[in-house]
């Protein structure tokens, strides 16, 4: 579900390839996707219920200063996103298939060695988060200036039993 929704957000957004600040955004939708989060509030029904890993105001926060860094679109408020989005996006429809990044491939790849290290039966959203801080410096500085560190990560993956 998570890479679903990184690669609509990536598609609406016009980007060429789906990355990790897709991806990102993917997780924090994921993550509770009962809260009401800008642009899209749209509340869905989770395929695996869960205890939410984001704080609210850290999920708003992450999602406001993601937003800018799609490509082909100026910064603007988000609350102006919907509005301005006929005149700023060039989405890419969503039936068209869309290569990931070469980060986004270096993001899978370390998931799937935590998740066999872990031995966990599938992938799941944290370990694309543990994954992606440590092979994304940037993601990795924007999620530390929130306060979201890889041993809280890890540590949540072991507590569930992931």
């Amino acid at each position: 579900m998570v890479v679903f929704s990184a690669r609509l957000m990536a598609g609406g957004r016009g980007a060429t390839e789906i990355g990790n600040e897709h991806l990102l955004e993917g997780i924090i939708r994921e993550d509770a996707p009962t809260r009401r989060l800008p642009p899209y509030s749209v509340e869905i029904e989770a395929v695996h219920p869960h205890r939410a890993f984001f704080a609210d105001s850290t999920a708003t926060e992450l999602l406001a200063e993601l937003n800018p860094l799609s490509p082909n679109r100026d910064p603007i408020p988000a609350v102006d996103m919907l509005r301005q989005q006929s005149t700023i996006l060039k989405p890419i429809p969503a039936a068209a298939d869309m290569p990931i990044s070469s980060g986004l491939g270096r993001t899978l790849t370390e998931a799937v060695a935590l998740a066999n290290d872990s031995r966990s039966k599938s992938i799941e959203p944290l370990h694309l988060l543990a994954a992606m801080i440590q092979c994304d410096a940037d993601i990795c500085d924007r999620l530390t200036r929130h306060g979201v560190r890889l041993e809280a990560v890890l540590a949540a993956i072991r507590s569930s039993g992931q």
